[in-house]
């Protein structure tokens, strides 16, 4: 798995957070409904939209170490 670097930082909600995978066998399906498998693959192939992938994993590294802030 690729190592994610934590940061102090808030995630906002924003436009980001409904992005929708426009390609392959996920197509349609949100980015937060995305498996971590997909999306590592997405970033380890710098895929064009990789930078979603990684916003995706670092918001669930943060909520499973309960380090994101919710407001």
């Amino acid at each position: 798995m690729i190592p994610l670097q934590i940061r102090k930082w808030r995630i906002v909600m924003s436009e980001k957070n409904n992005q929708i995978c426009d390609f392959g066998l996920h197509k349609g399906e949100p980015y937060t409904r995305l498996p971590a498998s997909f999306l590592i693959w997405m970033v380890g192939i710098n895929h064009q939209k990789a930078r979603y992938a990684s916003e995706e994993l670092k918001r669930r590294e943060l909520a499973a170490t309960k380090k994101l802030k919710c407001d």
